[in-house]
C-alpha cells in the first residue's frame, strides 16, 4: 500500500474543513477536521496555510470547484512579506454581483445556524455563484424536508393516511432546480435528493462524480454507503472510486457495515492510515467496529483507549455500548451512560446508550422509551429501530417487534439484525416459511456467522426438513464464532433421528474428542459416549468392547442424569464381552483339536 503525502493531505483536510464548513455540512467538516487534527503537529506546520483561488487546482484534485465563488479572499492568508509586494494596482476588486453574493452568503450561513432555514433560502434567491445555489437549494430542500416530517407525524393518528417514513413531494422539483450541475457539492446534493426520490443507480453516478472531484467531503461518502446494497454491488463500484486516501477510509467503512471484514487485511488497512492519523479516534472506532463485528473483546479494550484519550467524544458511544451489552457489563454500561448524559444528553447515541443500559436491567419499557428518543433526535438513525423491535420481542409483542424491524429493513436493507429479528419473530409465532424467509436474507448478509445458519436449522427442523437442516449446520461450522461442540451435537441427534446411525456415530466421536480436549464435564459428552456404546454393541464384533465400557464405568460413577442408563449399558457390553471370550475359548479349542488329529 502507497504511502501517503502527508503535505498534500493536509492542504486537502484544510480546504476541506472550510469548504464543507461554508454549506454547511457539519458532519463533513467536522470528520476532516478530527483528520487534520490527529496528524502531530510537527509535521502539519510545514504546510503554508493558503486558500487556494476559485481557478486554481490543488495537489491532485480541485479544491474549490471553478464555479463557486470564496467567501474569504484568495490573499487573506498570505504572508507578510508577500502582502508587502502587493500594490493598489495588483488588486482586482471584486465585481458588484460576486460582492453581494458574498454579503448574503454570510447572512443565510448566520441564518442557517440559528436553524431559521426559510428565511436563509429567501436571502438567497438571485444568487448566481455555486455557493450561493447550493445553499439556496440546500435550505430549500432541509425546508420541504421538514414539512414532510410534520405532515407525516400528523398522519401517523390517522392510519387512511398513514406511511412508512416521511415523504418529500419537492423532490423532483428541486432536481429540476440543480439541473445538471458539473460542480462537486451540487452534484452532491443531487445525488441525496435522487436517493430520497427511489432513483438509486442515478443517484450513485451523482455522487460518484462529485467524489472524482472533491474526495474530502465525507458527507459524500456517507450517502454513497447508503447507496450500496450488497458485497457484490460494493465490489463492482470500487474501480470507479478515485485513487485518494478517503477510498482507503471508505473501503475499511463499507467492509465493517457490509460485515465482510477480513480481520487481517482490515486492521492491517487501519494501522497503515493511523500511521499517517495516529491520533485519530474515528479510525480507531472503525478498528473496534471491525473486531466487534467478530465478536472480540478487543473491541472493549480499543473503546477505552479512545475514552482515555478524548472523554468527551459522543460520535460512537452507541456501538461501545452493544459491545459492553453483549459482554455482560451492566456496571461498567452504567458508569458511561451517566458520564455521557453529562456531556450531551440530546445526541442520539447518547440515548442509544441509555437505552442499552436500561435494556440490560430488564426495564424494556423504558429503554424502548430511549431508542424513540433517539429516532426523534435524529430520524435517519435508523439503528435504532432495531434496537426498539428487540425490546418489544423481550415484552412478547410480536406485532410491535415486527412494525419495528421492518421500519429498520425498509431504510437500511445491509442490516442483518433486523432481519434476524424478524426471522426469530415469526418463528415465536410457529410461522416458520416466513421465518425462514428473514433468515435467509440475514444469512446473506452475515455468510460466515454461524447464528445465521443454526436459525435455519431450526425453521428446517420444525418444517421436517431435515437433510436441509443438516446442510445449514455443516455450513455453520465454517463460522469464525462456531462452537464446534454444540453443533457436531445438534447434528449428531439430527442424523440419529433420520435413522443414518454409521455417520451420526462419527460425529459422536467429534463430541467426546473435542470435550476431552477442552476438559469439559462429562456429563456434557456422555449422551455421545451411551452413543458409541450403543454402536459397539451392535456391531457384533469385540473390537472396542472394553474401551466402551470403561467409557459406561465412568458416566456410572458420574452424577450425570446418565448414569442409570450408563449402568444397564455396562452391564450388557459385560454380558456380551463374556460371550465374545467364551466364543473366542471354543474356537481355540477346536483349533487345538484340529491340529492334534492332522
Amino acid at each position: 500500500m502507497a504511502a501517503l503525502d502527508v503535505r498534500q493531505v493536509v492542504a486537502e483536510l484544510r480546504q476541506a474543513v472550510d469548504d464543507c464548513g461554508d454549506r454547511g455540512l457539519t458532519t463533513a467538516a467536522d470528520w476532516a477536521s478530527e483528520l487534520l487534527n490527529a496528524i502531530p503537529y510537527s509535521v502539519r506546520r510545514y504546510v503554508p496555510l493558503r486558500q487556494h483561488s476559485p481557478n486554481e487546482a490543488g495537489p491532485s484534485y480541485p479544491l474549490r470547484a471553478s464555479t463557486s465563488t470564496p467567501i474569504r479572499s484568495s490573499n487573506a492568508n498570505l504572508s507578510a512579506e508577500s502582502a508587502m509586494e502587493v500594490t493598489e494596482d495588483d488588486v482586482v476588486p471584486p465585481s458588484l454581483d460576486e460582492e453581494d453574493d458574498q454579503d448574503r452568503i454570510r447572512r443565510a450561513q448566520g441564518l442557517l445556524g440559528k436553524r431559521e432555514i426559510r428565511r436563509a433560502a429567501e436571502v438567497l434567491k438571485g444568487c448566481k455563484s455555486g455557493l450561493g445555489r447550493f445553499l439556496r437549494l440546500y435550505a430549500r430542500y432541509l425546508m420541504s424536508d421538514k414539512y414532510a416530517d410534520e405532515r407525516w407525524n400528523a398522519d401517523q393518528h390517522n392510519r387512511a393516511k398513514w406511511t412508512p417514513s416521511p415523504v418529500n413531494d419537492q423532490l423532483n422539483e428541486l432536481i429540476n432546480d440543480i439541473g445538471s450541475p458539473t460542480e462537486p457539492f451540487l452534484l452532491f446534493l443531487k445525488g441525496i435528493l435522487l436517493f430520497r426520490a427511489k432513483k438509486r443507480a442515478e443517484a450513485m453516478e451523482a455522487l460518484l462524480l462529485s467524489l472524482r472531484s472533491y474526495p474530502c467531503n465525507w458527507s459524500c461518502w456517507i450517502q454513497l454507503g447508503h447507496c450500496i446494497d450488497s458485497v457484490e454491488e460494493f465490489t463492482r463500484l470500487q474501480p470507479l472510486l478515485p485513487s485518494h486516501f478517503t477510498t482507503r477510509i471508505f473501503t475499511v467503512k463499507m467492509a465493517a457495515d457490509l460485515y465482510t471484514a477480513s480481520l487481517d487485511n482490515t486492521v492491517e488497512t487501519i494501522d497503515t492510515l493511523l500511521e499517517t492519523f495516529p491520533s485519530s479516534s474515528f479510525l480507531k472506532a472503525q478498528k473496534a467496529l471491525v473486531f466487534f463485528n467478530i465478536q472480540s473483546e478487543e473491541a472493549e479494550r480499543i473503546f477505552d483507549e479512545i475514552q482515555e484519550t478524548d472523554p468527551d467524544r459522543v460520535d460512537d458511544m452507541d456501538v461501545y455500548s452493544n459491545v459492553l451489552y453483549v459482554l455482560d457489563k451492566p456496571t461498567k454500561l452504567g458508569d458511561v451512560a451517566r458520564r455521557m448524559i453529562k456531556v450531551n444528553k440530546d445526541r442520539p447515541e447518547v440515548c442509544c446508550l441509555v437505552g442499552n443500559y436500561h435494556s440490560m436491567r430488564g426495564d424494556h419499557e423504558k429503554a424502548v422509551l430511549y431508542f424513540r428518543r433517539a429516532l426523534t433526535l435524529d430520524k435517519s438513525y435508523i439503528a435504532a429501530w432495531t434496537l426498539v423491535g428487540h425490546e418489544y420481542l423481550e415484552m412478547k409483542n410480536p406485532q410491535a417487534a415486527i412494525e419495528a424491524y421492518r421500519r429498520a429493513v425498509d431504510v437500511n436493507r445491509k442490516d442483518y439484525r433486523a432481519w434476524y429479528g424478524l426471522g426469530q419473530t415469526y418463528e415465536l409465532l410457529d410461522m416458520f416459511s416466513y421465518a425462514l424467509h428473514y433468515y435467509q436474507r440475514a444469512a446473506a448478509i452475515r455468510p460466515y456467522d454461524s447464528r445465521m445458519w443454526q436459525a435455519l436449522a431450526t425453521c428446517y427442523t420444525a418444517m421436517k426438513r431435515p437433510l436441509d437442516a443438516l446442510e445449514c449446520l455443516k455450513r455453520a461450522l465454517m463460522g469464525e464464532d462456531a462452537d464446534q461442540i454444540q453443533l457436531y451435537t445438534r447434528i449428531a441427534n439430527l442424523l440419529d433421528y433420520n435413522g443414518d446411525h454409521a455417520v451420526a456415530t462419527t460425529y459422536h466421536r467429534k463430541i467426546v474428542a473435542a470435550c476431552t480436549t477442552a476438559n469439559r464435564p462429562i456429563a456434557d459428552y456422555a449422551k455421545s459416549l451411551l452413543a458409541l456404546a450403543q454402536s459397539i454393541a451392535d456391531s457384533e464384533s469385540p473390537e472396542g468392547i472394553h474401551e466402551a465400557m470403561e467409557w459406561m464405568e465412568q458416566v456410572r460413577e458420574s452424577s450425570c442424569e446418565e448414569a442409570g442408563v450408563a449402568g444397564d449399558m455396562y452391564r450388557k457390553l459385560d454380558s456380551l464381552a463374556s460371550g465374545y471370550a467364551m466364543q473366542a475359548r471354543g474356537e481355540g479349542q477346536q483349533q487345538v483339536q484340529s491340529a492334534q488329529e492332522t
